[in-house]
């Protein structure tokens, strides 16, 4: 077996050669486990936007005949030589393509020629495609200093259809259609005008980063090159699969997914934050589902990666795995030995019921604080598991006075790009319409409204409290330490009391408040609310006791 590696100018000019392309094209569709990001149109298109960012390393190898049999398309970073398989986390799965005569010799031999190349490089495959050929790591040196872990893949399989049918015809997801519908008649359909789809992809931006940030503290679109990224794979035909659902005018959830023969990967998916008790995001999969099986495809991969909402759809499963290629048998050694550890780590966590995340909030938390501030938090919790008397005041204000309501300044509603500048010392996620301030591009001032609450559980006080029929509710309002005292607090009051007034059928509009929080106290008052009660929570030396002002 010949096999080189060439990498930068010169495999860009490799890349440019029709002959090159036309026999990568010919061996990825005669590779039983390639998928699309193995394809020359998903490389390339990686390694043109991200070219500044990696330089392409293509391992090849060729016949006796002089045929491409084997290749693994890599990328090489700039800034630190870090060794990727093409499309780094942009693509689903990482693999080699190779003929099945070489199933077995082409991976071992790449395998060996960079570890001698890259002698302090790791090179992650994750994951593995189903079926990608794995015999070739029973080869002693190979066992010692590749390892190889199993995942399970979701799959929902459309079979005739009947499970998908019988979902939607559940009577919760029907009263849920029914709510969405009030925007307009449900209409779902596949994205093929490149307009389109920039207008799609542009409204979701700020769904994906605001759900990210809120769940995992990153926005993936805070990488300038992902956009043009999406935009180059959607220009090259049959590779990627888009869909949109709108109710009316209004875009509420969207899919971008790769197709690899007879199945359509899972990919972003995004739906409206501000309508998600309503359940977009699943109908999206389930009308997704419906459309792949009347295209012909077999099956939706869910994809690896343990999210718990895949397990919901899926009604089959396989097997994928994750390998990592260390460069030596040392280097092997030392990450079980520090795999082992964090394992252990997390028996001892789950034994005492902490939860990993937990433990790194409490870090992130203890590094912030001072040991002074440490100690006095000590001290305040003893006090109050000792003995103290809570009061939240309830505050309502009649609708039907909306007309007296002064707005002197925007504030706007439902802007995720708004809340996305804003680093929050805890995690929250949107509920409802929230409506934000901002000046100079900073967030200064932010709360919710929920348009129909009939209950909600007060954990300052540990009760729950049922509010009148056709209610309106404001919580969760914040300013920033260095813009109090601006009266944003009560512009914002102003303009959410009168949106909220104007909902149809609404009656009421209620706000709640420590009655320990004075300045808060003073601008609900001011503004026009009334008090109508309290709940009370009373703590002598840990035992509590509860009881309330308000019916």
């Amino acid at each position: 077996m010949e096999i080189e590696v060439v990498r930068g100018n010169y495999a860009f000019s490799l890349l440019e050669r029709a002959a090159f392309l036309s026999d990568w094209s010919q061996l990825c569709e005669q590779c039983p486990w390639a998928t699309a990001f193995q394809g020359s149109e998903f490389c390339i298109a990686w390694y043109r936007i991200y070219r500044e960012r990696f330089e392409p390393l293509l391992v090849i190898s060729y016949d006796e005949n002089g045929r491409l049999n084997g290749l693994l398309p890599l990328g090489v970073s700039t800034d630190g030589g870090r060794l990727v398989v093409a499309g780094d986390w942009q693509a689903e799965y990482h693999c080699w393509i190779s003929a099945l005569n070489a199933a077995d010799s082409f991976p071992w031999h790449a395998v060996q020629l960079l570890q001698r190349q890259f002698a302090r490089t790791v090179l992650t495959f994750q994951y593995l495609p189903p079926n990608a050929p794995l015999s070739w790591l029973v080869i002693p040196e190979a066992a010692r200093t590749c390892k190889l872990e199993r995942h399970r893949r979701p799959l929902l399989r459309f079979g005739d259809g009947a499970d998908i049918v019988a979902s939607l015809k559940k009577k919760s997801n029907k009263s849920r259609l029914s709510r969405l519908e009030k925007m307009g008649p449900a209409n779902f359909a596949q994205v093929t005008d490149r307009q389109e789809f920039e207008r799609v992809l542009d409204d979701i931006i700020p769904w994906v980063d605001f759900r990210q940030a809120a769940l995992h503290g990153s926005a993936p679109f805070s990488d300038a090159l992902k956009r043009a990224f999406y935009l180059a794979l959607f220009d090259v035909p049959g590779l990627m699969h888009v869909t949109a659902l709108r109710f009316g005018s209004h875009l509420v959830a969207a899919h971008i997914g790769a197709r690899t023969n007879r199945e359509v990967q899972l990919g972003l998916i995004a739906h409206s934050p501000f309508l998600a008790r309503h359940s977009p995001g699943k109908f999206h999969i389930l009308f997704l589902a419906q459309m792949l099986m009347q295209e012909g495809y077999k099956q939706l991969d869910l994809t690896p990666g343990g999210d718990s909402y895949k397990d919901r759809f899926a009604n089959a499963e396989d097997e994928v795995h994750t390998l990592a290629v260390y460069p030596s048998h040392t280097r092997r050694w030392k990450a079980d030995l520090l795999a082992g550890s964090k394992a252990k780590a997390g028996d001892i966590l789950k034994k005492v019921r902490v939860s990993p995340s937990r433990l790194r909030g409490f870090a992130a938390k203890l590094a912030r604080t001072r040991l002074r501030g440490a100690a006095g938090s000590l001290v305040r919790k003893t006090r109050a598991w000792i003995a103290c008397r809570r009061e939240l005041r309830f505050y309502s204000f009649d609708a039907g006075r909306a007309n007296e309501i002064e707005v002197s300044v925007p504030v706007r509603c439902d802007s995720l790009e708004d809340l996305l500048l804003y680093q929050p010392a805890e995690a929250w996620l949107p509920r409802e319409n929230v409506y934000s301030l901002v000046e100079d591009g900073r967030l200064l001032h932010f709360g919710w409204l929920i348009e129909r609450q009939t209950k909600s559980f007060a954990a300052e006080v540990h009760q729950e409290h049922a509010f009148p029929p056709d209610s309106a509710v404001l919580f969760g309002f914040y300013t920033v330490p260095d813009a109090r005292g601006r009266g944003l607090y009560a512009r914002s009051l102003r303009t959410i009391m009168r949106d909220a007034a104007a909902i149809p059928g609404t009656k009421k509009v209620f706000i709640s408040v420590l009655a320990d929080n004075a300045p808060s106290r003073h601008v609900i008052e001011k503004v026009g609310f009334t008090y109508e009660g309290s709940l009370f929570e009373e703590v002598r030396f840990g035992s509590a006791r509860q009881w309330k002002t308000i019916s």
